[in-house]
């Protein structure tokens, strides 16, 4: 089946250099006029050109003295994005520098503006190339976070949702200094948001206001391939935002088209019993071919194939299979988990083989793409990985049915048909939207801010006048939130849990354990482990990542603690999950109640009958939050919620907790139950 390529007009625009599409000169005429903007246009159209040119024009004036955050779900993202700033600020003739730890102490000179990604890691090599320590040795990555966002002259920060939500939670010695180094930064920009459900969701909404109510970012951009319906309702809500999609109109001069997407060639391959051994033997048909590419390319960006599987486990497995069939290692590069981000360097290879951590935005300029898709949002944003710079072929792996299905549509068919057939043929996700306007959509935003207070009480804690009015701020920020979002009723529920608390209840004690996560995406903790298959891959060096307990213990061959490097050794590798589950008792009184380990000292992990190391991580060094429900309540649940069985019930921990409960409470008020 053919899939038609599609072209969109491009426009001359004064003083800028390159053609413009129609939504990026959309948003350079409204940029002054509105505050909030929602684009939302296909994969490969120039979302982040149409965010980033306002700015980097505005820094050809010698006086424009702003700064800019743009929020990337992944890290791997702000890398790719990074360079393609440099270049659209290459070709509009703007001076551009990036800010590195190796070059902390050189001097700028001409650049018009700075880029600097922050992430952790980076974060603690600044630290050290600034020399900056906390009073007890450790390095204060605070203290550099607030050095790099100096705004010497204009910058672009660009960072992951967790640094921004740590900001603004004054988790860092020095974010008051930060939130007030940020005022100076004017524009804040939500690349892929609709990657945010849930939990996720509900904190990034609220961080956006709490950062706008902290006189930051008196500007906002929401970028999207793949909106939910009802998370734009609860954008237009928080932000009334100016919307611009692909049938905005321009009255700039059309000096042509271009094209945006290429025709692709989809051809359905039946997965079989093994889908690696499908994936495997369709790539050794392409091998040569691939090869050739490669030879005859000098674009460093170039990359043959990409081949995407739903399971990490899959995708490393396929590595091995192909290497065992005569690709070389070198050949291939690993996108995906259980990896270290080192590894993941594509100039110079044949073939990406990864997961879902591909499809995120990631530009490839590849011929061939073979892949797996869960969903009709996934499909699509996999699907976009081929065609962006030249015409492609794409073999999707699919079940006989799924095969026929879509064997039967006509033979040529456009991209917004294709859409609409995948959405109608394949599920589409539950972003959990609606969380946000539940009992527990609220207590996780007021936990938030209920952190915020409480450091800031503990940093000005010689000045009850100045923490109370902090305080009374705080309620005001809340209340104007749920008034905006139209959930009063919920926020005054969540401060009668909290008056609870106040007076001693135990009932609401879990509400501690909870604000302690403190994080973004309120996941299980993640543990440092060392990798023996991967050092003997690709060497020690790409052999030591981070790795949640979920997917630890249920899919590491064995492991064990190493007392001296105080990681996890993963021996054997990863293979198909084991059963995994909690040995404790509870009862159907316990059911739908939140609850924190710290009060179940006992509650033991399981694997294969056998007590894991790992256990002790759920109580020590701090609690976790949990729920208990019937085993039929995991029919309401899916891959990206971490659920543990418990005799005949099952177990969910933290932000996952939060949510299951909600799930629950929408069950048993559906008629007959």
């Amino acid at each position: 089946m053919l899939i038609d390529g599609y072209s969109l007009t491009v426009h001359s625009y004064p003083g800028v250099k390159r053609p413009l599409y129609p939504h990026q000169a959309a948003i350079l005429d409204a940029w002054e006029e509105y505050e909030a903007f929602l684009l939302l246009t296909k994969t490969g159209s120039g979302k982040t050109a149409a965010a980033a040119l306002p700015f980097l024009l505005r820094t050809k004036n010698p006086d424009f003295r702003e700064g800019a955050v743009f929020v990337y779900p992944t890290n791997a993202l702000i890398e790719d994005q990074e360079r393609s700033i440099h270049r659209l600020a290459e070709v509009e003739g703007i001076e551009i520098t990036s800010l590195t730890p190796d070059a902390v102490k050189k001097k700028y000179g001409s650049e018009q503006v700075v880029l600097v990604r922050i992430d952790a890691e980076r974060l603690e090599a600044f630290a050290k190339a600034y020399q900056f320590r906390k009073p007890n040795g450790d390095w204060d990555k605070g203290c550099a976070l607030t050095e790099v966002l100096r705004l010497d002259r204009p910058k672009i920060a660009l960072i992951n949702p967790d640094i921004l939500y740590l900001v603004y939670t004054l988790a860092y010695r020095h974010s008051a200094e930060s939130v007030a180094t940020l005022q100076a930064y004017q524009t804040l920009v939500f690349d892929e948001f609709h990657l945010y459900g849930g939990v996720e969701l509900a904190h990034a909404l609220f961080l956006i206001h709490l950062a706008r109510a902290l006189h930051t970012f008196k500007r906002v951009l929401l970028l999207s391939a793949t909106p939910d319906k009802h998370t734009r309702t609860w954008i237009e809500k928080l932000l009334r935002p100016y919307v611009i999609d692909s049938s905005i109109r321009t009255e700039r001069p059309i000096i042509g088209t271009r094209q945006v997407a290429y025709p692709i060639n989809l051809e359905c391959v039946n997965s079989g019993a093994d889908v690696v051994a499908t994936a495997g033997a369709q790539i050794l048909k392409l091998r040569e071919t691939l090869r050739a590419l490669r030879a005859q390319s000098a674009d460093s960006e170039y990359i043959p194939g990409v081949v995407i599987l739903n399971s990490v486990v899959n995708a490393i497995e396929l590595e091995d299979w192909l290497v065992a069939n005569g690709f070389a290692r070198e050949e291939i590069v690993p996108v995906r988990g259980l990896i270290s981000p080192g590894a993941r360097k594509v100039q110079g290879k044949t073939l990406v083989v990864g997961t879902s951590a591909i499809e995120v935005g990631i530009d490839f300029k590849c011929d061939y793409l073979i892949f797996e898709a869960g969903d009709a949002a996934g499909f699509m944003q996999r699907f976009g990985r081929v065609g962006r710079h030249q015409p492609g072929i794409a073999y999707l792996l699919e079940s006989s049915r799924m095969v026929d299905a879509l064997n039967s549509q006509a033979q040529i068919i456009s991209r917004d048909d294709l859409e609409k057939q995948i959405y109608a043929l394949y599920d589409a996700a539950d972003a959990r939207p609606w969380f946000v306007s539940t009992e527990m959509g609220v207590l996780t935003v007021f936990a938030q801010a209920n952190v915020m207070r409480r450091r800031a009480a503990e940093t000005r804690h010689a000045d009850p006048e100045r923490i109370a009015a902090i305080s009374n701020w705080l309620d005001g920020v809340l209340d104007k939130y749920a008034a905006k979002m139209g959930i009063e009723s919920k926020l005054v529920q969540v401060r009668k849990r909290y008056e609870r608390l106040a007076k001693g209840s135990k009932y609401e004690r879990w509400i501690l354990d909870y604000e302690a996560i403190d994080t973004f995406r309120t996941s299980l903790p993640s543990v440092e482990v060392y990798d023996k298959d991967e050092a003997k891959r690709r060497g020690s060096q790409f052999a030591s990542y981070t790795v949640d307990i979920y997917t630890l213990v249920r899919k590491a061959h064995q492991f064990h603690y190493n007392d001296k490097t105080h990681k996890i050794v993963v021996i054997g590798g990863w293979e198909k999950p084991h059963r995994v589950y909690f040995m404790q008792v509870f009862n159907n009184n316990d059911f739908g109640s939140l609850k924190t380990t710290a009060n179940y000292p006992h509650m033991v992990l399981f694997r294969d009958g056998h007590k894991t190391s790992v256990s002790d991580l759920l109580v020590w060094p701090r609690p976790h939050v949990f729920i208990v429900l019937p085993r039929e309540m995991q029919q309401h649940t899916d891959w990206r919620m971490a659920i543990f069985e418990c005799g005949q019930h099952i177990v969910a921990f933290d932000g996952d907790a939060l949510l299951l409960r909600e799930i629950w409470q929408r069950e048993r008020s559906k008629p007959g139950l």
